[in-house]
């Protein structure tokens, strides 16, 4: 298992001092990239192979939402052999040493010159499987809901990541943007879950759907008739 310390700066939170989910997604991806350059699977190594990581589907629960200056470890570890499909978790401690954030991603490889999924097994070493008690089952499927347009934007060269497409935690913050300060000063995200159906690339532009009942709400993004993400969000009252 890798695991991580990070305390909580000033750019890593709202306005309300907490810490905001994309920033959150950065430190899961930091914390992800550290395990596999530990095992030789960092992305400068599998660029010599024409791949590189690229998430399909991630489900966060935020039991408890860390706060500017907290200090807290993040802990990493993968799953069990899923062929061509590489499952990731991860858990997070607070300094009182109570779990606050739990999270269960599936990646693959991406072929850079086709930009396609590989689909050979074996192509890379696997670390052997770990597991903590209690631990987030994998994310299977979206349910899918009637939903509305609320916004059209486009994809700028800022947001995109190693791979030149819009990065996971650019999409988080696509999902943070869905709704005003007024809204955010009486709810915080409680979990999300994400669905990467198609990479987006600079100088595309999406149409964003929404459908918020309750205390969940569903979330698209389209370029046309063309689905590229889903996600759904859970809030809760602070």
């Amino acid at each position: 298992m890798t695991k991580l310390k990070f305390q909580i700066s000033s750019n890593d939170v709202d306005c309300f001092y907490n810490l905001k989910p994309s920033s959150l997604y950065m430190m899961f991806q930091e914390a992800a990239m550290k395990a596999v350059d530990d095992c030789g699977n960092d992305s400068l190594a599998l660029r010599e192979k024409g791949l590189d990581w690229i998430i399909a589907k991630m489900q966060v629960e935020i039991y408890k939402t860390p706060k500017f200056h907290d200090v807290i470890e993040m802990t990493t570890y993968p799953g069990d052999d899923m062929g061509i499909f590489y499952p990731r978790y991860w858990q997070i401690t607070n300094e009182k040493g109570e779990v606050i954030v739990k999270a269960a991603s599936v990646w693959g490889l991406l072929e850079i010159e086709s930009r396609r999924l590989c689909m050979k097994r074996d192509v890379i070493n696997r670390l052997p499987p770990e597991h903590l008690p209690d631990e987030l089952p994998l994310p299977r499927k979206i349910d899918v809901k009637e939903v509305t347009k609320v916004d059209t934007r486009k994809i700028y060269f800022s947001e995109i990541d190693l791979n030149g497409h819009l990065n996971n935690c650019s999409y988080i913050k696509l999902l943070q943007d869905l709704h005003d300060i007024e809204f955010y000063e009486h709810h915080e995200i409680a979990s999300i879950f994400t669905s990467y159906v198609k990479e987006l690339k600079v100088g595309n532009v999406i149409d964003i759907y929404t459908n918020l009942e309750g205390d969940t709400e569903y979330v698209e993004a389209k370029i046309g008739n063309e689905l590229c993400f889903q996600a759904q969000i859970k809030y809760r009252n602070k």
